[in-house]
């Protein structure tokens, strides 16, 4: 029988989650969003480290999200199966060149509001963009629209 994790199996089962966590740490934080979805206990591992990396210790308390081209914390609030409620959920739209990008996280938005019925305040906060499309503004609307 292994001594780290219990059981009579061998192999990457049997890893100490120190040992993993520090493996991730090296990993880009595309390839631990992908991980997340292996099994359970690499789930929590890895949920953490993308939480962390985007300056969120402890969702349950506050969940501040900035969206910009380098962070993807929606990502790993949708594929979390160990955060029991969430209370405070905060998302801030900055600027991209991507104008589908913010269609696709508003929904993703959504969906986290959806997962975490705990959610009693929410702040959605829209940055000035170098390239004024006026999507900002209809993503406003949108937004109104589907709380209303």
């Amino acid at each position: 029988m292994d001594t780290v994790c219990g059981c009579s199996r061998q192999g990457f089962c049997c890893i100490s989650s120190e040992a993993l966590t520090k493996v991730f740490n090296y990993l880009p934080l595309h390839d631990i969003q992908v991980v997340c979805s292996l099994s359970r206990r690499l789930n929590r591992l890895s949920v953490d480290i993308l939480l962390a990396a985007n300056g969120i210790l402890d969702p349950t308390v506050k969940c501040h999200i900035r969206l910009d081209e380098n962070s993807d914390a929606l990502t790993a609030l949708q594929f979390a199966l160990f955060i029991p409620s969430m209370s405070h959920f905060s998302v801030v739209f900055a600027g991209t060149r991507d104008i589908t990008a913010p269609a696709r996280d508003m929904q993703r938005c959504i969906r986290i509001l959806r997962k975490f019925l705990s959610i009693r305040d929410v702040t959605v906060e829209f940055l000035e963009t170098e390239h004024d499309y006026g999507f900002f503004t209809n993503l406003k609307d949108w937004l109104i629209i589907l709380s209303g």
